[in-house]
């Protein structure tokens, strides 16, 4: 073991130990010039990093560690900012939250864009409602897990989030923020969400190649934080 890192950032680093464990292993070996791209990692202390919903992960949870099981909770409060409450009835798997009865999640944060990841249960549909700031909207959910923005403007601003979800949904994670995709074939104004650990799909993008920011794989082409280079 020569190096380890979590997270993002340090890519000069990573990619120089690489170069540097190659020349080890083949003395004089003529490795491709290095790839001197910009470290754009945020830096931004008051960033909302991903929020997962499952049990294993679900730090954020105002009503302390969930576990296993069956969860049925009237949680009316709007949770701290940066945290969710549960209402309804929910059936609490280690990576995500199936929907039962009543099931809402409300979400306080600050951001210009939440996702929420969210899918069906085998091939069932259903609908998710979504309530920011009295307005109420209606998204539908089917199939393999999908992100669905919840909130979307031009600046961040501090957001109350309820999203009420028809039995039989599977709710992974919000995420946050959206990056500019550098990819010409995008339709306009298509760009990447933040994506999560298990890389769910996203609204675009085809390259077939990602030197930096590669996070996941979708059919005809890798995932990618909009870092894309040719």
């Amino acid at each position: 073991m020569r190096h380890v890192t979590v997270g993002e950032g340090g890519y000069t680093t990573s990619e120089s130990l690489i170069r540097q464990l190659l020349t080890d292993a083949r003395p004089g070996v003529a490795l491709p010039t290095p790839s001197d791209l910009p470290d754009t990692t945020p830096t931004d202390r008051d960033l909302i990093p991903e929020m997962d919903l499952g049990a294993d992960h679900a730090e954020a949870y105002t009503g302390g560690p969930l576990t296993l099981g069956t969860l049925t909770s009237a949680d009316p409060a709007t949770p701290p900012s940066g945290t969710f409450s549960l209402s309804g009835t929910w059936s609490v798997g280690q990576e995500a939250l199936t929907s039962r009865r009543d099931a809402a999640v409300t979400l306080a944060c600050s951001a210009r864009e939440v996702y929420l990841d969210v899918g069906g249960t085998g091939t069932g549909t259903g609908t998710g409602t979504v309530t920011v700031d009295g307005k109420t909207t209606t998204h539908k959910v089917s199939g393999a897990p999908d992100i669905h923005p919840v909130v979307s403007g031009n600046t961040s601003r501090p957001a109350v989030v309820t999203v009420r979800l028809s039995p039989g949904l599977n709710a992974y994670s919000f995420t946050f923020g959206r990056v500019p995709c550098t990819d010409p074939r995008r339709p306009a104004g298509d760009d990447h969400g933040s994506r999560n650990r298990r890389g769910a799909d996203v609204p675009w993008c085809g390259r077939s190649t990602t030197p930096r920011g590669l996070i996941g794989t979708r059919p005809g082409g890798m995932l990618c934080r909009g870092l894309c280079r040719r």
